[in-house]
């Protein structure tokens, strides 16, 4: 849908169409996820209807995909833009909603204090490092698509090689927002530094869920730690994108959105930003700006679009409803949020 629901009661309704029986929706700022098409009708109910009638949520880039897909959005009160997400989402056999997970920017931002806090608590061994193999060995090192190379470096590149191996697959103008920290990481030069400070033995990333993309790629993960025992390991979610130019060839990823899950559930800084901010739920609102589709490049046959302004994710066409969308990204394109 090119617009959303004009009302909460209207969310629920699209929530009952498109969704299974037991969906799954893991919205990582809350301590449980909400369970069943019912429950789920009934939270995003209450969410829309929480907004005001001049704000709502937006759409920066929304991946392709079959069977599961991702978007990032941000919501919106003109002339500001306010709390910036990424959701993760995945069809059943049925072709219904059966899985999401959805993460929001914490809005107090650590930086660099982050890479200084697991350095002092991760505490390898022998047996951990061991336990560092492949999760699929037989992955590719010459993808050609978002999701090959996410899972290759994920899955395979993360366990046997150095950091600074997966500059190889990132363009020279790559975006890398990592929301612990205040500024995206523009170039590699930035993003090399970056990779850098979080190089630190003792800390694994594991891979849960991916879509299967082709110009782009939304994914779940968590967190491992050397030598810290939790019941529930930090859960996280992630969005790439290529540049159109490499999709089916060298992939080249161009626009990276990585967000944990809060420490503290609710996170307080947000909890006083719905309050004093309930269509932003941010305390520093930025300036609008333009929502992109990630996409693959367009047949040589037609004429070159128009390039938009830059916007902070990657350059793509502005986001629209397809003709015939089909699968995970057309509920993509028309879930509410």
């Amino acid at each position: 849908r090119a617009e959303l629901p004009s009302s909460g009661a209207a969310a629920a309704a699209f929530v009952n169409e498109v969704c299974a029986e037991g969906v799954v929706f893991e919205d990582l700022t809350l301590a449980e996820p909400v369970e069943g098409k019912a429950a789920l009708a009934e939270f995003m109910a209450a969410r829309y209807d929480a907004l005001p009638e001049d704000a709502s949520y937006a759409l920066d880039v929304v991946t392709d995909g079959s069977a599961a897909a991702g978007w990032a959005w941000h919501l919106e009160q003109a002339p500001f833009e306010g709390l910036r997400g990424t959701t993760y989402l995945e069809l059943d056999d049925a072709g219904k909603v059966a899985y999401l997970r959805e993460g929001v920017e914490p809005l107090f931002k650590p930086g660099g204090a982050t890479a200084g806090l697991l350095k002092a608590v991760a505490k390898p061994d022998e047996a951990w490092f061991a336990k560092r193999v492949p999760v699929n060995a037989s992955l590719s090192d010459a993808p050609s698509t978002a999701s090959g190379a996410a899972r290759y470096l994920w899955q395979k590149a993360q366990f046997i090689e150095e950091p600074a191996h997966s500059l190889e697959y990132f363009s020279d103008d790559i975006t890398y927002e990592d929301f612990n920290f205040e500024a995206p990481f523009e170039g590699k030069a930035a993003v090399a530094e970056f990779l850098e400070e979080f190089d630190i033995p003792g800390l694994a990333f594991v891979p849960e869920r991916f879509c299967d993309g082709v110009a782009g790629c939304a994914f779940t993960w968590s967190v491992e730690i050397a030598g810290v025992e939790t019941a529930k390991p930090v859960r996280g979610v992630s969005l790439y994108t290529l540049d159109p130019a490499t999709v089916g060839g060298a992939a080249k990823i161009n626009y990276i959105r990585d967000i944990p899950e809060p420490a503290l559930k609710p996170a307080p800084v947000l909890t006083l930003a719905k309050a004093l901010k309930p269509g932003l739920q941010t305390l520093v609102p930025r300036r609008k700006k333009g929502a992109v589709k990630a996409e693959a490049p367009k047949a040589k046959a037609k004429a070159a679009a128009p390039k938009p302004e830059p916007t902070a994710g990657p350059v793509a066409e502005p986001v629209a409803e397809p003709e015939a969308a089909d699968g995970a990204v057309a509920a993509a394109l028309a879930l509410p949020k």
